[in-house]
């Protein structure tokens, strides 16, 4: 659900928030700069080229020839090239900060007004030593898209934004790359007018370990991609009681993260919301789920079983793994499961979702007793298998099924292969041999990366296989040979 922020403001019209109308650029005399609008009656702070280390914009001006009216707008650039100012007060009655308005500038401090309304795009991006932002006490500011970007000094940070009926202020969201880059960012409060969390919001926050007001904000209901990607000292996520969505990436490589409990009110997780973050060893999956990418929980080589609720009529859990409800789609199993046995569900599992055993740490696997036509791209890529076991039904072996694994010898003679995808066996470090009976094709650098000592067999004619060409043996010292 997309966040939406109704701003009225009874008492200023739309114009004076815009700027337009005939501008005029007063020479105050001084190091300060200040425009004047003729149809708003209104001044802009548009520059300050003293070299004084604390400063105040002004909220009203006169410049002794259009007399005193409000500066409300801090213009884009202000501090453009100087590098003294340090600090910064802002006087009531400023309304605006445009988008870049102190980007790049090395302010440390700024105490904002009341008054002020939004703060724009980029506004305090890359300001490398911004480590203090005072706000006023009830204030209800929107904040655009990467505003703190890249601000690598700031420390703590309190959304300022709270639901006024009377001004028409509702919801509001943390934008995209609000906060990217922030990697001394420790603490962050959430206001409880907070809708929506933006794509890449706290990306790379490496410091962030309190996310205060989080768990209780019974509004927000949307967690955008890669909203918390490589927050790596995040160590408990207490989610929200509404959230409906947790988009792609979310919470990749968040490793110091060890539990997950999903809100009850949590439908979607997507692809790679939860990957790769090492100590993470429980998932407790909610029954109002009903979409979960395939590699939501890729590499979490902690995660030793899936936990799920009994009445969740999409998906099923059978020792430890996940399963669609009819289990007869295998969809992940957890990278720290070091067995397995498909034998009582034989009769149930037809599919294998892709990456289903990315970064396994299991050495062994029997799939024979599967009645599988497909082994999927990427099903046991980067995985500890040395050995497998695959079902007489098997026509088709994906791109990257076996890339980086450990597997050391594969004979399926037996079996009368339709293709194998490209990358399939490549970068099999330890693998000895590979025999396979006819394949109708064969994609590029099948075998890319083996080594010298590893026999590659056809037990066909090379013609039989039409799409033989060079890269299947590209950066490939094997032995390939073809047996009529």
């Amino acid at each position: 659900m997309k966040a939406k922020t109704l701003i009225l403001i009874p008492l200023l019209s739309i114009a004076l928030l815009s700027g337009c109308g005939q501008e005029e650029e007063i020479d105050t005399g001084s190091e300060f700069n200040y425009t004047y609008n003729s149809e708003t009656q209104t001044y802009s702070f548009t520059a300050y080229g003293g070299d004084d280390e604390s400063i105040t914009i002004l909220g009203e001006y006169d410049d002794g020839t259009n007399g005193l009216h409000p500066v409300t707008i801090i213009e884009t650039f202000c501090l453009e090239g100087n590098d003294t100012v340090k600090n910064v007060t802002v006087e009531e009655g400023v309304i605006d900060i445009m988008s870049d308005a102190f980007s790049g500038s090395s302010i440390e401090s700024i105490t904002l007004p009341a008054s002020l309304l939004n703060i724009e795009m980029n506004a305090f991006a890359n300001c490398r030593s911004l480590s203090e932002v005072t706000f006023a006490s009830n204030s209800s500011i929107t904040i655009g898209d990467g505003a703190f970007l890249n601000c690598v000094a700031l420390e703590e940070f309190v959304y300022p934004f709270v639901i006024n009926m009377d001004l028409g202020l509702y919801y509001t969201s943390i934008p995209a790359n609000a906060f990217s880059g922030c990697t001394s960012l420790r603490s962050f409060t959430f206001s409880d007018a907070i809708i929506e969390i933006g794509e890449a919001a706290f990306y790379n926050c490496t410091s962030l370990t309190n996310l205060a007001g989080f768990n209780t904000n019974t509004t927000l209901v949307s967690i955008g991609a890669r909203s918390f990607y490589n927050c790596t000292s995040l160590v408990q996520i207490n989610f929200a009681p509404n959230i409906q969505t947790i988009g792609a990436y979310a919470f990749y490589n968040c490793n110091a993260l060890t539990s997950v409990t999903l809100p009850t009110s949590l439908g979607s997780i997507g692809d790679y919301a939860f990957a790769n973050n090492d100590a993470l060893n429980a998932i407790n999956l909610n029954k109002n789920l009903m979409y979960i990418a395939s590699t939501a929980f890729l590499n979490l080589t902690a995660l030793e079983a899936f936990s799920i609720d009994a009445e969740n009529a999409y998906f099923a859990v059978q020792d430890g793994m996940l399963f669609s409800k009819d289990l007869s789609t295998l969809i992940a199993v957890p990278a720290g499961k070091t067995s397995v046995d498909f034998t009582s569900l034989s009769s149930n599992v037809t599919s294998i979702e892709e990456y289903a055993f990315y970064g396994s740490k299991m050495e062994e696997v029997d799939l024979s007793m599967l009645h599988i036509e497909e082994l999927p791209s990427s099903a046991f890529a980067s995985s500890n298998l040395k050995s497998i076991s695959l079902p007489l039904s098997l026509k088709i072996i994906g791109e990257y099924a076996f890339y980086d694994s450990n597997l050391t010898s594969l004979d399926l003679s037996s079996l009368s292969l339709d293709s194998i995808g490209s990358y399939a066996f490549a970068n099999i470090a330890n693998v000895v041999s590979l025999t396979f009976a006819e394949v109708g094709y064969v994609g590029g650098y099948a075998f890319s990366g083996l080594t010298a000592s590893t026999n590659i067999t056809f037990n066909c004619q090379q013609s039989i296989t039409s799409s033989w060409s060079a890269d299947w043996n590209t950066n490939c010292l094997a032995n390939i040979s073809f047996n009529a």
